[in-house]
């Protein structure tokens, strides 16, 4: 069964006879599509019948792609022309029991599921066509700020950085994830431009913070092979007066495997200005001891996933015990992120970690809040 899409826009614009000279094109190319279906009938407004007899559905669904890509070929209206669009159900009698009736009534119920496929992903494309134009307006207006989540020493308990998280308030639509305007970003070529904001927006906050406080920088894997990255970093360190020594660039396990000769030289860039390394979600990736080794990192970050198991099970402990141990011979400072209990910080403790981070010392806050905390005086943002 095929059925028209959207054929009541042929009627509000041409009227009946524009529609009857539409349908008929429709009809002909259906005719004269090479179908050999033993019946075609219109059986209603928008829909169309076709009847095949000893087809396997293979060659039946080869058919009705075909048909589809005919019918939407544009119908001449007089001087104009108008595309229309086409679903198809397909339905099968696997014995010769099935009335007609039946039959029909199959081929009906698998058109609308198709139509209502079509329906929703015209709404997910449509969906995905505002979110484009409106990250779009929202990067020109820099609208994507950075706020801040705090990383705490496991023994003061005192605050020693934050780490910078990319915030999207939509005016209708609240908060937007970065899983969403990220790879969104990334997608359209515009993942620099938004980096390059956001490490500026967050340097700005960080300079006027206390000498004693870092800030950490997450880099993606794609910016961290480009060789020109270090001197850009360096740039905004030198026009926002950001220490080299007080910033942290992550490093995420799945930048290690992409192009690691071009990674090493990029971040042995970054060391050479004084700027600090570590290595992001630690356990979940492709990293290696090779990695560790070869590329010096100063911290390593272990991933939330193992923090939410701490205490559920021997082999998760065994496994912390052996990346905290590892990173103690290797110099490195340890920070466990997504720690949410009193008793993940304790048992964190125990087994060594330096720093922790996660929602029990506070969410991602405006650098506004930051500076209520620490006690100074908020940054004045810039106009572009």
């Amino acid at each position: 069964m095929i059925g028209l899409d959207k054929f009541y826009n042929v009627d509000d614009l041409y009227g009946r006879l524009g529609s009857d000279a539409a349908l008929c094109q429709v009809a002909a190319r259906i005719g004269h599509s090479g179908t050999r279906s033993e019946l075609i009938a219109r059986i209603a407004d928008d829909e169309f019948a076709l009847f095949f007899e000893h087809n396997d559905l293979e060659t039946v669904h080869s058919i009705a792609v075909g048909l589809v890509r005919s019918i939407e070929e544009p119908v001449q209206l007089g001087m104009e022309y108008h595309r229309i669009g086409a679903n198809v159900g397909i339905a099968q009698a696997d014995c010769d029991s099935m009335t007609a009736e039946e039959l029909l009534r199959c081929a009906h119920i698998a058109l609308s599921e198709a139509r209502n496929t079509n329906r929703e992903m015209d709404a997910l494309i449509q969906e995905e066509s505002i979110l484009e134009k409106d990250f779009r307006t929202a990067l020109s207006r820099e609208e994507i700020r950075s706020y801040f989540q705090p990383i705490v020493d496991i023994k003061s308990k005192g605050i020693v950085g934050f780490e910078s998280l990319a915030r999207w308030n939509h005016p209708v639509k609240g908060d937007i994830s970065p899983a969403a305007f990220i790879p969104l970003a990334e997608e359209l070529g515009l993942l620099d431009d938004l980096s390059g904001q956001l490490f500026a927006d967050a340097c700005r906050s960080a300079a006027n913070w206390p000498e004693d406080i870092s800030l950490a920088f997450n880099f993606s894997p794609s910016q961290l092979t480009n060789r020109h990255l270090p001197a850009a970093i360096k740039s905004v360190l030198d026009k926002t007066g950001l220490p080299a020594h007080r910033l942290e660039v992550e490093v995420t396990e799945r930048g290690l495997v992409t192009d690691l000769g071009a990674v090493r030289d990029v971040l042995q860039m970054l060391r050479n200005f004084g700027v600090r390394i570590g290595i992001d979600d630690f356990g979940t990736g492709y990293s290696s001891l090779y990695h560790l080794y070869k590329l010096r990192f100063d911290k390593l970050k272990i991933d939330k996933h193992f923090i939410k198991e701490l205490g559920s099970g021997e082999e998760n402990d065994l496994f912390l015990r052996a990346m905290i141990g590892l990173s103690h011979g290797l110099d490195l400072c340890v920070a466990a992120e997504g720690v949410e209990t009193d008793a993940q910080v304790e048992a964190l403790s125990r087994l060594g970690a330096h720093q922790v981070q996660g929602f029990l010392f506070g969410k991602a806050i405006p650098p506004w809040e930051v500076a209520q905390l620490l006690s100074v005086e908020p940054v004045q943002r810039e106009v572009a």
